[in-house]
């Protein structure tokens, strides 16, 4: 709806059409604690993925491999202040949890830093074609965090299909702490 967006911010409120473009926005993604490392060259940004279903909450903006271009991977930072400016060395555990689109028959694996292998591999996941956003948990007992994994990552996920996967959400989160850093409630697995 061009004659909106070249209007004022209150001119799109009536806007009749999706306008997602913009000018002078800071470089990356939708952050907090959790940084990726070299988005555009290491993965796609894909829009509007799930276009039959306008209702679902995720895909108006997602990230994926693009594997005819060696885009086979998204490698992400914690930020050192999310885990109080020190390796995680398996004090705690924490859970990572990835939205992706079911459609194909694509794989990916997440790859984690822990301290006896910078590259420790998690459970393989196989999409199933549903067509549908799901979500895979993975609980980390004894993630290190030291940006030791591929491109000084603390972790990553990795193609390890034939088939593009798209993912459109990945969230960090640790137990509630008190201030000396135990665990104050317990951890579902």
């Amino acid at each position: 709806d061009i004659s909106t967006v070249t209007g004022t911010e209150y001119d799109c409120i009536g806007a009749k059409g999706t306008n997602d473009v913009g000018w002078h926005f800071l470089p990356g993604t939708s952050e907090r604690y959790l940084h990726q490392i070299d988005a555009n060259s290491t993965s796609a940004g894909y829009w509007n993925v799930d276009s039959e279903h306008p209702e679902a909450m995720y895909g108006r903006f997602a990230r994926g491999f693009d594997i005819d271009n060696g885009k086979n991977a998204l490698y992400f930072d914690v930020d050192d202040a999310f885990l109080r400016n020190t390796p995680l060395n398996g004090a705690y555990p924490v859970t990572i949890e990835v939205t992706y689109f079911d459609s194909g028959k694509g794989s990916w694996q997440l790859f984690y830093d822990t301290k006896g292998n910078a590259n420790k591999r998690s459970t393989k996941i196989i999409c199933t074609d549903t067509k549908t956003w799901k979500k895979a948990t993975f609980v980390l007992n004894n993630a290190r965090f030291a940006n030791n994994a591929e491109k000084n990552s603390d972790f990553y996920i990795k193609n390890t299909g034939s088939t593009n996967v798209i993912f459109s959400v990945v969230e960090l989160s640790r137990p509630p702490q008190s201030s000396a850093a135990f665990i104050t409630t317990p951890l579902t697995s």
